[in-house]
């Protein structure tokens, strides 16, 4: 029966089923497996095509992520890493979920733009999630805008936005300016089944705000068809949107990098320290928590002829069906066991799993209460995360701005939209803490109790007040505002005036129901039957108000 240790790390056993962590195809670069790829470094020098495949790290030169790594551990494929890595799908995904996908509108007012823009944001939602994603996995995350026509209905086109593998994107910049004079696009090619030609062949889009060209790359087997289409100069055609339509989005990247960084890199140590700690601690249970046992006879062989005759020909002693052992007077047997040192593998376990905690900014309840845990209340965990929420958004801002700009100009230009005298936009990100309708319920009359002590106190003004459950209330409106035709202060006036007219048309059952909706039944306000001066009566020791007196 293989061990623990056989059974997890088997690398030797077969060829390696990782096909989607290679880079590139067969064709273009040699088969690795799944130990090779747990070896390589977590950063890698991006090598052009037919150059050395192996990465190597150097501290001065921009290096890129390794892409095929990063997805690896994410989707935990690797035997080294396999009792550790399962830490990376929570940790990049809780990221991902509370950074979410921020709303766009227009900088400029213009309804109709802003319409179409955010009509086209919601078809887009779940590929800028996984954009999103995907460059913090990763560290860098590519999108290409582009129009086509639709599946559906062919007599229509509609704007499309497709992911982009980052190891097939190669940005050529400015050295000056950093911005992207053109970008090369590796295409890789399955030829057909009944093709004499049986690998992939490259084709190198070259993409300029000016034109698109595509070739083969030189020294490639493609069929004939290929060879007529792409061959020699390429296909160039005329680029209609004079930009290029192709937006980055990298994660905690240098200001002199070109590349971003997986948030995952920095866990790698970790993630192979759990893994070996681990499988130490299962390996010591496995081998010690059999019991052994122990004899004490006087005569060896007499014992061996009367239990285990086969011994006494050269045989292992095999102890499976022995339910009876034969002892004489003075000898003894007694199973015994060994301490298989759990103790100090959990206080390991625990030491990494707190380092990964703190390494990844994450707090411990993301991962579920199987693992060990401080008991730290979620409240408590919910600041720094949130601060690296908003850190996240911040390098975000930008990408997302430029695709959101980038639809408007490229729609202005067929007439999709209007055209703007600007395409700046404006982004609206969701709430980073999750609220429930009971704790938002209980906030805000907490607050109201305060604010209704303190305006009776004179201790603060009811518009400041009001200003500040403003953020609280989404629908309230300004407290004074002459400019607009409803501020807060004229819309409490008509719903007083409202309930006072369906109070004195009202029967006493009637009265009293519309009162106890509007609250002012409950001695916050005067009794329903009617308000003399809009004075509030004053509270009594306790801070309440005085109960309307029956006559």
């Amino acid at each position: 029966m293989p061990s623990i240790r056989e059974r997890v790390t088997a690398w030797w056993r077969g060829t390696s089923t990782l096909a989607l962590a290679s880079a590139d195809p067969p064709a273009a670069r040699p088969a690795v497996g799944e130990q090779g790829l747990a070896d390589e470094p977590m950063r890698q020098v991006p090598t052009a095509m037919g150059q050395s495949w192996w990465p190597t790290y150097s501290v001065g030169i921009d290096t890129q992520p390794n892409y095929a790594k990063c997805r690896a551990l994410f989707y935990n494929r690797l035997p080294p890493y396999r009792l550790g890595a399962g830490f990376s799908k929570p940790i990049i995904n809780a990221t991902s979920g509370f950074v979410g996908v921020p709303t766009p509108s227009t900088a400029e007012d213009n309804p109709e733009a802003t319409e179409a823009l955010q009509d086209q944001w919601d078809r887009w939602q779940a590929r800028l999630y996984l954009a999103t994603r995907n460059s913090l996995r990763d560290g860098d995350a590519f999108v290409r805008l582009g129009r086509a026509k639709d599946r559906l209905d062919p007599r229509r086109s509609t704007f499309t936005l497709r992911l982009l593998r980052p190891d097939r994107v190669f940005p050529i910049p400015n050295p000056f300016t950093g911005e992207w004079e053109a970008v090369d696009l590796h295409h890789y090619i399955n030829p057909p089944q009944d093709s004499p030609i049986k690998e992939p062949y490259l084709l190198i889009e070259h993409v300029t705000p000016e034109a698109t060209n595509i070739r083969l790359a030189e020294g490639q087997q493609a069929p004939p068809e290929a060879r007529d289409t792409w061959g020699g100069e390429g296909l160039t055609e005329a680029n209609p949107w004079k930009l290029i339509p192709i937006v980055q989005l990298r994660n905690e990247a240098e200001e002199d990098a070109q590349w971003g960084t997986s948030d995952l890199e920095a866990l790698d140590p970790l993630f192979r320290a759990y893994h070996d700690t681990l499988l130490l601690g299962l390996g010591g249970i496995q081998l010690f928590a059999k019991p052994k046992i122990k004899l004490h006879v006087r005569d060896r062989v007499e014992f061996l002829r009367q239990n285990f005759p086969e011994a006494l020909a050269g045989r292992p002693i095999n102890f499976q069906g022995r339910e009876v052992i034969l002892l004489t007077e003075g000898e003894d047997a007694l199973y015994i066991t060994a301490d298989p040192g759990t103790q100090g593998v959990q206080t390991l376990l625990e030491l990494v799993f707190y380092q990964i905690v703190q390494v990844s900014e994450t707090p411990e309840f993301v991962f579920g209460t199987a693992v060990a845990s401080s008991k730290a209340s979620v409240s408590e965990q919910q600041v720094p995360f949130a601060k690296k929420i908003d850190r996240k958004r911040l390098q975000l801002n930008e990408p997302m701005h430029e695709i959101a700009s980038m639809y408007l100009a490229m729609a202005a230009s067929v007439n999709v939209v209007p055209a703007l005298e600007s395409y700046a936009t404006d982004l609206d990100w969701p709430e980073v803490s999750p609220r429930d309708e009971t704790s938002i319920a209980t906030t805000i009359k907490t607050l109201v109790d305060a604010f209704v002590a303190g305006v009776q106190a004179g201790l603060i003004g009811a518009e400041s007040a009001a200003e500040f459950l403003r953020s609280f209330v989404p629908s309230m409106l300004e407290w004074h505002n002459d400019q607009e035709p409803m501020d807060e202060q004229r819309r409490i006036k008509d719903g007083l005036d409202f309930i006072d007219q369906a109070v004195g048309s009202a029967g006493p059952t009637s009265a009293e129901a519309l009162a106890l909706l509007a609250g002012r039944s409950n001695g916050t306000t005067t009794p329903p039957n009617g308000r003399t001066n809009g004075a509030v009566p004053p509270p009594n020791t306790n801070g309440t108000t005085t109960p309307p007196v029956a006559a």
